[in-house]
């Protein structure tokens, strides 16, 4: 398998002979990864399935890292740049035409993490005595909301 660098070469230049690289137009590039990247699964899994890292250490290792690339585009506005070069055009229409076709089988892929991760909700929430509830509009009410908001914030953090 080339290498990363390698196969960016090739997708991007022609060889050249003397100094100047002859650099493929925009649509020809786009195109070729289009047709190389869609054909890719297989191999992906491959990759997935073939590594003998550990995904979980090795991300958790790189916290640092990551606390210190968000920081860095927090100061210099990167997030922000980012977002409005999209705009919200390009988020529309990716969410609609893309997302929305995706999402039922993301949902469908995801129940049994979804039941894993609601049951400790449920059962907290089993497990509360909440005062009584007064007329509609009455300031009281707020303490039923404290006590299933206080509940759940000691379940997420454990304090």
């Amino acid at each position: 398998m080339k290498s990363l660098l390698g196969f960016l070469f090739s997708v991007l230049v022609e060889p050249a002979f003397g100094m100047f690289l002859q650099v493929k137009d925009a649509a020809t590039v786009a195109a070729k990864w289009t047709q190389r990247a869609s054909a890719a699964g297989a191999a992906y899994t491959a990759g997935v399935n073939g590594t003998q890292k550990d995904w979980a250490s090795d991300t958790a290792a790189a916290a640092p890292a990551w606390a210190a690339g968000v920081a860095q585009a927090a100061s210099n506005g990167s997030f922000a740049k980012g977002v409005n070069a999209a705009g919200t055009a390009k988020w529309k229409a990716k969410a609609a035409n893309v997302g929305a076709a995706r999402y039922p089988q993301g949902v469908q892929a995801a129940t049994q993490y979804y039941q894993t991760g609601i049951t400790s909700v449920l059962q907290v929430l089993a497990g509360l005595s909440l005062p009584a509830r007064g007329p509609k509009g009455d300031p009281g009410n707020l303490n039923r909301v404290s006590v299933v908001t206080t509940a759940l914030r000691k379940m997420k953090t454990g304090s």
